[in-house]
């Protein structure tokens, strides 16, 4: 259990590298905001920022890469599709993957996938300085292993956990001017699964071997960490110059982890909720 409380403090970390704000190139009808909405970057753009890499293919599908947890070698990336805009309406389905060996840091094989599958839709009348987007984001977390040596009594063991959950989201944004917007958004983890397998193997004698199965499936709260329903709420105030850009803001309730969407209760850390700024800066161009 040890071992996974660390390979749990270890992903908090890689994903609190992708806690950010976002903005856009002057608050227009052209240039949207694309994060948590159904719009895309126009074909030909790039946004370059401190946390985020995005590159716009067709006017309705781009590409996109979280560059910092490459450092910590997290490879990661997405695309994006707006599949339909007619009128007030988008409608946009993004699929993204990350994944990690924290070999380094456990110092045994433990591998980690994520694949978020995100769906948004977002209505805004042209001219008018209001825009309201939701989405569902479903998760799919698998956590691989293998040990085995002294350290665990000579056993050769296979062990494995899953995690899926499905959050909703709900988006508005109001631009003041061109240079000015405001966003909020409200995050809740609607459901989740918790799932975990081992597999143990033991040599007895030259002609004798031992292999005991075990599983777990856990739903909601009870799992040993939180990971729960979990809510959140987050304001933020954008400011674009042409094509630089700076946002500024404060996220309250519980913890979610972007990429890999963990859900950290504040109650399971002695808190009745987080309180944490959150701050970027880009260029779109």
């Amino acid at each position: 259990m040890q071992r996974w409380r660390r390979i749990f403090f270890v992903l908090s970390v890689l994903g609190g590298l992708l806690v950010c704000s976002t903005a856009q190139a002057w608050h227009t009808d052209e240039e949207r905001t694309i994060d948590e909405t159904a719009y895309t970057i126009p074909k030909g753009k790039y946004r370059v920022g401190l946390y985020n890499l995005d590159v716009g293919i067709l006017d309705n599908l781009s590409v996109g890469t979280h560059h910092l947890p490459w450092a910590l070698r997290v490879f990661n990336g997405n695309i994006k599709w707006m599949f339909y805009q007619k009128n007030a309406w988008a409608l946009s389905v993004r699929q993204s993957v990350y994944y990690t060996d924290l070999e380094r840091f456990t110092g045994t094989p433990v591998s980690v996938t994520s694949a978020p599958l995100e769906f948004n839709v977002s209505y805004r009348h042209r001219g008018k300085p209001l825009t309201l987007s939701g989405g569902m984001l479903f998760n799919f977390i698998r956590v691989d292993g293998s040990f085995g040596g002294e350290s665990v009594g000579g056993l050769s063991v296979d062990a494995g956990a899953a995690v899926s959950n499905l959050m909703l989201v709900g988006n508005i944004e109001y631009r003041w001017s061109r240079k000015l917007a405001m966003i909020g958004t409200l995050r809740y983890i609607a459901a989740q699964r918790v799932a975990a397998a081992t597999n143990v193997t033991t040599q007895v004698d030259d002609f004798t071997t031992v292999e005991v199965v075990g599983g777990a499936d856990v739903d909601g709260e009870d799992n040993d960490f939180a990971l729960g329903s979990a809510f959140q709420i987050s304001g933020k105030l954008l400011w674009s110059w042409d094509i630089f850009n700076i946002g500024a803001g404060v996220v309250i309730g519980d913890l979610i982890l972007p990429g890999f969407n963990f859900p950290v209760q504040a109650k399971s850390v002695g808190f009745d909720r987080f309180i944490l700024p959150t701050v970027d800066m880009y260029w779109v161009f």
